[in-house]
């Protein structure tokens, strides 16, 4: 009963503190500086939030709240700036990414996790790079969840999990851009010699 009054007085405090600085913004009172006082906002909110994570195990969940509020802390810090976007994305998923670190038994969060801090790294280096960076991190996110042990037998982990790991490893290797120049040049000749052999196979005398 504690823990849950607790956590309805953060958001009380957290809801009241952003009703009222958005009804002063929109009566335009702090004009020019309502970008800073919502960064603010959303830091203390972060602050707030992965405070309440830290402290409870079983408030888990307030790592993502804390995670996505530090992502548009560091939003409104670019300013418009390209890597605001990649922050913003990659803060997001390290706070699923903290629940699997600090509590094992929710293994489900490495994927949401692993899967925002990939699209991270394809919107840092968008162009060529952004596909095999994508399916990289992928890889990387279940390769990662393969090694994770499981909570329901001691030693056993995830098999299941480099099925798709193997999967999203090749996708990386063939969104690269050599790789697919090379797949486009040379695919009808494979596809000639594979039909050729078919018919040589089919000649009289030929068992």
């Amino acid at each position: 009963m504690r823990s849950s009054s607790g956590t309805n007085a953060l958001w009380g405090w957290l809801l009241l503190g952003t009703g009222l600085l958005a009804l002063l913004g929109n009566l335009e009172v702090w004009s020019g500086v309502s970008a800073t006082l919502w960064g603010v906002v959303f830091a203390l909110g972060s602050v707030l939030f992965l405070g309440l994570a830290l402290r409870r195990a079983g408030d888990w969940w307030a790592f993502i709240p804390g995670g996505v509020l530090l992502g548009l802390t560091l939003a409104v810090v670019a300013s418009g700036a390209a890597w605001g976007g990649a922050a913003f994305l990659a803060s997001v998923g390290a706070g699923f990414l903290a629940i699997a670190a600090r509590h094992p038994e929710h293994w489900w969060a490495v994927i949401p996790g692993g899967a925002v801090v990939s699209l991270s790294l394809a919107a840092a280096f968008p162009g060529q790079a952004a596909g095999p960076l994508l399916f990289f991190g992928l890889a990387a996110t279940f390769l990662g969840l393969a090694a994770l042990p499981t909570a329901r037998a001691r030693g056993a982990t995830h098999r299941w999990a480099w099925y798709p790991a193997a999967g999203t490893l090749a996708l990386a290797v063939l969104s690269g851009g050599w790789i697919s120049g090379l797949l486009a040049l040379y695919w009808p000749v494979a596809l000639i010699v594979l039909g050729g052999a078919l018919l040589l196979a089919q000649r009289p005398g030929r068992s």
